[in-house]
């Protein structure tokens, strides 16, 4: 078994409840990495859950994946996140008794 490199990777989103017209925006910032960074990618992901007599049924479903760093990225630099939510793909949350999107 193989163990994972060690890394601190902090940052912030600037808001955790988004409008699906507004982007997302936010920063990352790499402090440490104990091998070289290959790439950074932000995946946007919708689950749908559903209800029914036999339980719940969840559904992850990949809609975007965007790249905001490419090779090995300096240590301590700001980098910032911005993601525009793809219209066709992207809903507000909807939840019900027995349906959640």
């Amino acid at each position: 078994r193989s163990s994972l490199p060690r890394f601190l990777i902090r940052g912030h989103l600037d808001a955790t409840s988004c409008a699906v017209t507004r982007p997302l925006t936010g920063e990352l910032l790499v402090e440490s990495a104990e091998v070289a960074i290959k790439s950074i990618e932000l995946q946007l992901v919708r689950v749908e859950t559903c209800g029914c007599a036999e339980g719940y049924a969840r559904d992850a479903t990949e809609i975007q994946n965007i790249q905001i760093a490419e090779g090995d990225v300096c240590r301590g630099l700001s980098i910032p996140i911005y993601m525009v939510f793809p219209r066709l793909f992207t809903c507000p949350t909807l939840e019900t008794t027995n349906f959640k999107v």
